[in-house]
């Protein structure tokens, strides 16, 4: 296999003793310092790690053709859909010159839309991002949420719209919010948490509980502390909660989840505003009072609640609760589950009829497509491998026509695998990049652990099944290479959080396989991730380690604990780029810093006799920087790499 350079690192300081016993194996942790976010080491290895990636990406010739071609594949006015409140429509719109996103509104019948929500005019702080924002349904009033990076601090802000007046009324919040409006559009409904532990057990990694309360706010109202606790409960941190009113306004509906999301109970109250005044408490009855499948309100009528769920339904189904009568036994299939088609969206419309989004094996009836692009120079197409224990896995392949399958193409592998999310194809500019200026394969694997065939495709890649997932990957590899897509010497690995995750997993099994792995934003050190805020309650999908069937599955897998030993091997570690989000990422950026402090030591300067000139590096998005800026850097990292030259035309 051929190298790159040989490259030289400073030795990031290790800790030996710091350990941990885990069913009689006692675990050296050496880099734990780097979980300290804001000391001055953590912040003095995060730019070494950035002055190396720069440099080596410095070399790479085509770093400003790759960034004027994205560019030009972004080229275009971006909205969202749309949401009617009132005699108007209000949607997202990004403008080809700018960089951020506003909130507009059009009303019925009239061209000229106008601006209600810029976040470059309301005053907005250095580390200060709009989260959400939510809309009063006769479309006066708005209300969006602000947080702050610096201190995790949230606040709700409130704006009139129809006299385009920024309101005084503020709301301070510890945690994300959902927002909720009243239906007589007279105040609006959130979410408050308070920590029963102090600073201090919650700094000593103590499971911290919350108490989860639904707040009334009245519009005018100036004291936070005048809004009335509708309801409340105790929460476990990792456990999420949201709020929202039927069609009706009649009855508020609370979604509680559990620690990863996949599973909620479900419960409701009697809050109709046009005859009762809301002073306090509520009474509120369970529809699910356990964590056995998921529910997802759909619609009501007077007498009955449309839920979708998939208890007892892989494929979803949607059911009937009569509201006097709510217990499960009187339940009732409205949408019968359907093992040939998966149901993925459900509205009511009306209060009359239900709108359905279902997924299914199709025939294509018509097609559009942007004008830029010519399809007919483009494949793809889904193809079915065998994957270790002999199951059929799908995956999608995206490359030009006129490629010649000759196994020295430049191709890259890429997946989630997780959560139960559905892998589809979408437009990509970076992977359109790949393709048209590398002649490039691009292939999106569609293995366990994602949903696409229900919720025992999920399970069967989760919790103690996840190197099942792992072995799908791998599979997934081999077959790319069997069938002369390519080679071990231009095959890039490359995922994203869960995605990140497997694909280091699959280096650390099978190193000789990826010429480079690339991960974005990865979990990393499994036996400490339900530790982390961000990813603490994902024990759901991962398991709980405390466990010694899932402790030996974490450990089996997990990346900064398997990294190969080169002298036994005899083979060459992929050149890899971890990429790391410092501030907004779902995954906290200690898992990408300990992966690179071990592959750096472990790899490079640890007096290993078989040399590893592969190239390991870290790129971590800060302040000011773009999406852009992370795309061109993945690009010029594969140029580098695998030396391919710029492609003008193609024969």
């Amino acid at each position: 296999m051929k190298t790159v350079q040989k490259h030289n690192y400073s030795l990031t300081p290790k800790h030996d003793l710091c350990q941990e016993s885990f069913f009689g194996k006692n675990i050296t942790d050496p880099y734990r310092w780097l979980e300290q976010h804001y000391s001055h080491r953590t912040h003095q290895f995060i730019s070494y790690q950035m002055k190396q990636t720069q440099q080596f990406l410095s070399c790479c010739p085509y770093q400003e053709d790759f960034r004027n071609y994205l560019q030009s594949l972004c080229n275009f006015d971006w909205y969202s859909y749309s949401l009617i409140r009132g005699a108007n429509y209000f949607y997202c719109f990004k403008p080809l010159h700018l960089k951020t996103i506003v909130l507009e509104v059009i009303q019925y019948r009239m061209k000229c839309p106008q601006v209600i929500l810029d976040p470059t005019c309301i005053g907005l702080e250095q580390l200060e991002r709009i989260m959400a924002f939510n809309i009063s349904d006769c479309g006066t009033y708005l209300c969006y949420e602000i947080w702050n990076h610096h201190n995790d601090q949230y606040k709700l802000y409130f704006k009139n719209l129809k006299m385009d007046i920024q309101l005084s009324d503020c709301i301070k919040l510890p945690n994300k919010s959902s927002m909720t409006w009243s239906k007589d559009n007279k105040g609006l409904y959130y979410i408050h948490c308070i920590p029963l532990h102090s600073m201090e057990d919650q700094m000593n990694n103590l499971i911290e509980n919350y108490i989860v309360s639904i707040n009334y706010h009245k519009l005018g109202e100036m004291n936070q502390t005048n809004d009335l606790v509708v309801w409340s409960c105790e929460m476990p941190e990792k456990n999420l909660m949201f709020c929202e009113l039927d069609e009706t306004g009649r009855y508020i509906l609370v979604t509680l989840l559990n620690d990863q999301g996949s599973q909620n109970k479900l419960i409701f109250g009697y809050v109709n505003h046009e005859r009762v005044k809301i002073k306090g408490r509520l009474k509120m009855l369970p529809i699910v009072d356990e964590f056995d499948a998921k529910y997802k309100f759909i619609g009501s009528t007077s007498t009955e609640f449309y839920i979708m769920t998939n208890l007892s339904a892989p494929f979803n189904k949607i059911i009937k609760v009569n509201i006097k009568d709510p217990d499960w036994s009187n339940w009732e299939d409205l949408i019968p589950h359907n093992p040939l088609r998966k149901l993925e969206y459900a509205t009511c419309i009306d209060r009359k009829y239900l709108a359905l989004s279902c997924i299914e094996n199709v025939r294509l009836f018509r097609k559009s497509q942007p004008m830029e692009l010519n399809d007919k120079e483009y494949d793809i197409k889904q193809v079915f491998y065998q994957s270790k224990d002999s199951t059929t896995i799908p995956m999608f392949i995206f490359h030009r026509k006129n490629i010649t399958l000759n196994g020295r193409n430049p191709c890259k592998l890429s997946t989630f695998g997780g959560f139960g999310y559905i892998n589809q194809p979408y437009y990509s500019a970076s992977e359109l990049l790949f393709v048209e200026k590398f002649n490039g394969i691009y292939a999106l694997a569609n293995i366990r652990g994602g949903g696409e065939f229900g919720e025992e495709w999920h399970k069967s890649g989760s919790d103690v099944y996840k190197s099942t997932a792992i072995d799908d990957l791998l599979a997934a590899a081999e077959y790319l290479i069997q069938q002369k897509y390519t080679n071990p010497d231009n095959l890039i690995l490359q995922g994203n959080e869960n995605g990140g995750l497997l694909a280091a997993s699959c280096a650390n099994k099978k190193p000789n396989l990826f010429k480079a792995i690339i991960l974005d934003n990865p979990l990393t050190d499994m036996l400490r991730y339900y530790k982390y805020s961000s990813t603490g309650r994902w024990m759901s999908e991962y398991g709980n380690l405390y466990y010694e069937n899932v402790f030996n599955e974490l450990f089996s897998y997990s990346p900064v604990h398997n990294v190969p030993n080169l002298s036994m091997t005899k083979s060459y570690y992929p050149s890899v780029l971890i990429l790391s989000d410092l501030q907004t990422a779902n995954v906290e950026y200690i898992h990408s810093l300990k992966l690179l402090a071990t592959l750096q030591n472990e790899l490079h300067n640890n007096g290993c006799t078989f040399e590893q000139t592969n190239i390991t590096l870290g790129w971590f998005k800060t302040e000011g920087q773009h999406k852009i800026d992370k795309v061109t850097s993945i690009c010029s990292f594969i140029q580098m790499i695998l030396s391919i030259d710029w492609r003008k035309k193609h024969s």
